[in-house]
């Protein structure tokens, strides 16, 4: 059995639709067109830095008015107050673990992050809007038997096809 397409309910701006078309067949073609633009868009980011993103923006509301300044603010944040360049750019140990608990700071992770941050600051909007894209997509699957965000390559658009794609029979 085909599988089907899905309807949705959709509330776009008047600006928006006064630029693509203020019909669904006007409104299909701009998915589909925005899906090649995000589908091209993809970021050059490690696991660490994929995991980073999704930890940091753990309940933040995404939306169409991020840019890569708000993912900057977020990720230096996150490792600001919550330290989490120490939980994913370094292997901690005990040691580590109890310096980081007692507030201490660790150089290395520090350095890793100043890094990501250089790489996030050139990303285009296109590439914020696909971190956002994948980043709500993982927690928008948050079972565990959907994702392994040891094992799976989560942000990648083939993955996320195959997990959402109703299988053939």
């Amino acid at each position: 059995m085909p599988a089907k397409n899905k309807q949705l309910s959709v509330y776009p701006d008047p600006t928006a639709l006064a630029i693509v078309g203020g019909n669904s067949p006007a409104c299909n073609r701009a998915i589909e067109c925005w899906a090649h633009v995000l589908r091209e868009s993809m970021p050059e980011l490690d696991r660490a830095e994929w995991n980073y993103l999704a930890d940091a923006l753990n309940g933040t509301i995404l939306d169409e008015t991020w840019s890569g300044e708000y993912l900057i603010a977020e990720v230096s944040d996150a490792h600001e107050l919550n330290r989490l360049g120490d939980k994913w750019f370094i292997e901690e140990t005990a040691s580590q673990t109890a310096a980081r608990a007692a507030g201490k700071r660790n150089a290395k992770a520090d350095a890793a992050v100043k890094r990501f941050l250089a790489k996030l600051q050139d990303l285009s909007y296109a590439q914020a809007q696909y971190v956002l894209a994948a980043v709500a997509f993982f927690w928008e699957h948050t079972d565990p038997n959907e994702i392994d965000a040891n094992e799976d390559a989560w942000w990648e658009i083939p993955f996320r096809v195959q997990l959402t794609t109703p299988q053939r029979s």
